[in-house]
């Protein structure tokens, strides 16, 4: 006798709960259509872009709502993955040693080629001397391997992250 009232008690419930389930689903789906609209398939930028999406979502899920005792640390996790895939998107590796390039070698200008409507890019302190051509090549080399060097740190930090605690952010 409980068990038959029981299910007409949870029978009742689901038949009264079932419009609002869809109502967060339509929400769900709307928030989800700007991302997904300009989505493409050529470029890391767009899944990056995919995956802040729901990590911002999932983190302010867990802050407000979550009922785990881990709740808070799970999404201060996702919102490290959010300031990495940013920092990766932007890119701005660069920024700060060509800050420095430009201290030391000036800022870029277009200078006159031999050929007639030609242009060529070069430093200001670059173009009437040789002897700087190979230093600024060696600093050049370095910046781009160093910015290489902190991209793959983040690259690295955020799919460490991930691999670390993917299975276990949703239990």
């Amino acid at each position: 006798m409980y068990s038959l009232y029981y299910y007409k008690v949870k029978r009742n419930y689901n038949e009264y709960m079932k419009p609002f389930f869809y109502l967060q689903n339509y929400k769900r789906f709307f928030k989800w259509i700007p991302v997904i609209w300009n989505d493409r398939e050529w470029d890391y930028y767009f899944l990056f872009q995919i995956l802040k999406h729901k990590f911002k979502k999932d983190s302010k899920y867990f802050k407000k709502y979550g009922i785990g005792a881990n709740n808070k640390k799970i999404a201060r996790e996702m919102r490290l993955c959010i300031e990495l895939i940013d920092r990766i998107i932007k890119d701005e590796y660069c920024s700060d040693m060509l800050d420095k390039m430009d201290e030391k070698y000036g800022e870029f200008v277009l200078v006159s080629t031999d050929k007639v409507g030609y242009t060529s890019l070069t430093r200001e302190k670059l173009k009437d001397n040789e002897e700087l051509h190979e230093q600024y090549r060696k600093d050049t080399k370095k910046m781009v391997a160093h910015a290489d060097y902190l991209r793959e740190q983040d690259k690295e930090y955020l799919f460490d992250l991930l691999k670390k605690n993917i299975f276990h952010w949703w239990d």
